[in-house]
């Protein structure tokens, strides 16, 4: 077999493992990789309702701002709870 023809067989095997793999999940949301690492593992009770939480794609939000007050001054936001810094800055 020339090195055309073994590449070929294995794509097509990989391409049929795929599928195989796909149709068993469908109807499913999680990767095969996910639920494989999810077998056997317990669920962690806390006294937090996660429907509270803040949640971003990218796993990081700043805190939150009120929404009973439209604007804040600048002696508000630089101390707690949001401790922002005030940075002078000319526009260039």
């Amino acid at each position: 077999m020339d090195m055309h023809m073994c590449k070929k067989k294995h794509v097509k095997v990989c391409r049929a493992h795929k599928h195989t793999a796909e149709q068993e999940l469908e109807g499913r949301q999680l990767k095969a990789v996910t639920l494989e690492h999810r077998e056997g593992m317990d669920a962690i009770h806390t006294d937090i309702d996660p429907g509270t939480l803040n949640i971003t794609s990218t796993g990081w939000i700043g805190g939150r701002i009120p929404e009973d007050k439209s604007s804040l001054t600048l002696e508000e936001v630089t101390h707690a709870p949001y401790n922002l810094h005030h940075v002078k800055w000319d526009g260039l």
